[in-house]
């Protein structure tokens, strides 16, 4: 055993050794990469800001004017409203932009990404021109990760006034008409006697992405902006007051998704494609009288979709500037091409390496001609080790995984349309046993994922293809019989070969959104664990329990013992007229004691049952004082 066990390990460092080069030659190529393109670029910011003119070689598929001295004589510099147009092109971004953000973003003059030169999270720079909004000239985003060194940073927006702050709009309550403002924002006549006050309301707004986040971190003056500003939830009307330290908590949460979306959205979707999205028309632009009154009443008035121009009908003096942005496109979409057959590449190789070592190690496991694993219940300890794994392993699927002979998860990326998907399937072999029937060694079930940015997959969908067959009821982990002899679902980790069966491996209660949602975030994060750690150390993990040494219950004895009292706890429960809890039920009932202590949820939490309570008690205190008074006590001290 010790002698397999130590091939194995050593099998996992030269394979873990093997990676290690494979990602340093990945990253090397990216760096290379990433500098091409940022002076792509920088190249395209020139031509957008009207530095830089068109070269000979940018203007090859050109047939137009070529005089670029024309342009400023014209008095056109550079290609107008280029940002926004190029961040309303993308549909799902536009959907976060009102028509007031866009009189703001008319003002932009240049978008970027920052990365830090040892690789992290972005910080996304964007530039504005003097505007009536605010008086930053820069705005800077990054989000925080799980990495501690990574704090979330934003930059406090200076609004220059309340009536051109974008994230809130003046609410009026009571009698008389909605406000309506003048050029500069002040209320006009017909609010004059009028018996109705202003409220300052939060409103949707593409400029809440430079919110804080909650952490006092994230701005040097953070603690100016109010709390019920910083999510996108406190969008909603808050007549109805505070709902308590949960819901606050869920709106951070809501608001760190969108913030994320958003980056995604700009760094991946915008940057790579904005000269396609700009010239994808129609455009959008101010109207240069600015005395005019616009859709939004602020003084500008934008034109919109069909009013817009077309490209095409831009200038003469621009049109080499959008066959020269067309030119820089190219190279770009090259560029991408060109790492992303690197990436796939490297990925294919990973997934070998990742097959060979599983090859390889089933070979140490299971000698030829044998029945059972040289190093015992190998699988099982293994599993056991792992968090998300150990919440949903109860004492009798110990007998059946006490079987196994190899697991097998493999990942894979595939594009679909503008997001990118991952497509993974998990297989378990077992050797012959007593549990399943012999026709059924292999249990399957594929998965499909969204991939997050800076975060784990989310579950999308799942199939199982091949289901456990139990030999007999009485040998399925998944049931065990109730007062009235009916099988009932019992919590086992072989739910989840079953739909929907998360709910009863994690041992979960509540609403079935909810249920369901965590199911699934549990079952993700075993399934991670596998493919980032368990799968490529899983010899290296079973050698470090082993040193720790064996729980008293993980033995084939206390497997056997697990199920006899299962069958002793179905007999006696047939007899007696109360409620028997199972072993398998108070082991559940400890593992979600476990994952509630991991969760770390500590502190006073404010409940609608915690306030009626209270309430109570301010009532009894009450009915004792006025009794008090009745009896005289009071008016004895008064006198």
């Amino acid at each position: 055993m010790e002698k397999a066990l130590e091939s194995i390990v050593q099998l996992e460092l030269d394979n873990q050794q093997k990676l290690k080069a494979l990602y340093a030659d990945l990253q090397g190529s990216s760096k290379q990469h990433a500098s091409a393109r940022d002076k792509l670029y920088k190249r395209r910011q020139e031509l957008i800001s009207g530095k830089g003119t068109p070269t000979a070689e940018e203007l090859a598929d050109y047939y137009g004017a070529h005089d670029s001295t024309s342009a400023a004589a014209a008095g056109h510099k550079g290609v107008p409203y280029f940002w926004l147009n190029a961040l309303c092109s993308q549909d799902t971004l536009a959907e976060e932009i009102s028509s007031r953000d866009k009189l703001a973003l008319a003002y932009c003059t240049s978008v970027k990404a920052v990365y830090p030169a040892a690789g992290g999270a972005p910080t996304l720079e964007m530039s504005f021109s003097s505007n009536p909004f605010f008086i930053n000239n820069t705005l800077r985003r990054c989000l925080g990760t799980d990495d501690p060194r990574v704090h979330s940073v934003t930059t406090d927006i200076q609004w220059k006034d309340t009536a051109h702050k974008l994230t809130v709009k003046e609410v009026k309550k009571g009698g008389g008409k909605k406000s309506k403002k003048g050029s500069k924002g002040k209320n006009t006549a017909d609010d004059k006697g009028s018996s109705s006050t202003v409220r300052i309301k939060p409103c949707a707004s593409f400029f809440r992405f430079f919110l804080p986040d909650g952490d006092s971190s994230s701005s040097s003056h953070s603690s100016k902006v109010p709390k019920h500003l910083h999510d996108p939830v406190a969008l909603q009307d808050d007549e109805e007051g505070d709902e308590g330290a949960e819901e606050r908590s869920g709106q951070k949460s809501a608001k760190l998704e969108r913030d994320a979306l958003m980056m995604k959205l700009i760094t991946e979707e915008v940057l790579p494609k904005a000269a396609e999205l700009y010239m994808s028309g129609p455009l959008e632009s101010l109207d240069s009288d600015e005395d005019g009154e616009g859709d939004e009443g602020d003084g500008y008035q934008l034109i919109h979709g069909a009013a817009g121009l077309d490209p095409s009908e831009l200038p003469g003096p621009v049109q080499p500037l959008l066959a020269a942005l067309r030119h820089n496109q190219a190279q770009i979409e090259a560029l991408q091409a060109e790492r992303e057959q690197l990436r796939l590449k490297a990925k294919q190789q990973e997934e070998q390496l990742r097959k060979q070592l599983s090859q390889q190690r089933r070979g140490h496991l299971l000698p030829p001609g044998s029945s059972s694993t040289v190093v015992p219940r190998f699988w099982l300890r293994v599993l056991r080790s792992a968090d998300a794994a150990a919440l949903a392993v109860s004492p009798r699927d110990a007998a059946v995984l006490a079987h196994l002979a190899d697991i097998r998860f493999s990942l894979t990326s595939v594009d679909a349309g503008s997001s990118k998907e991952l497509h993974g399937k998990l297989e378990l072999d077992f050797l012959p046993n007593t549990y399943l029937k012999l026709d059924n060694p292999t249990l399957i079930k594929e998965y499909s994922f969204e991939a997050t940015p800076g975060g784990e997959p989310y579950l999308l969908h799942s199939k199982v293809t091949a289901a456990p067959l139990w030999s007999s009821p009485e040998l399925d982990p998944t049931h065990k019989k109730g007062r009235d002899s009916k099988q009932r679902p019992a919590s086992s980790i072989f739910q989840l070969f079953k739909q929907g069966g998360g709910k009863y491996a994690f041992n979960l209660s509540g609403s079935e959104k909810d249920v369901q949602a965590k199911a699934n975030e549990l079952e993700t994060e075993l399934l991670m664990e596998l493919h980032g750690h368990l799968l490529i150390q899983a010899g290296t993990i079973y050698q470090q329990v082993a040193q720790e040494g064996w729980p008293e219950d993980d033995s084939p004895e206390a497997d056997k013992a697990a199920w006899q009292q299962q069958q002793q706890t179905e007999a006696e429960s047939s007899d007696s007229d109360e409620e028997v809890v199972s072993d398998d039920e108070g082991e559940a009932a400890h593992r979600a004691a476990a994952r509630r202590a991991k969760q770390k949820q500590h502190g006073w939490r404010v409940t609608k049952a915690g306030v009626l309570m209270g309430f109570l008690v301010l009532v009894l205190l009450a009915e004792v004082f006025v009794f008090l008074d009745m009896t005289g006590l009071f008016g004895r001290s008064k006198r």
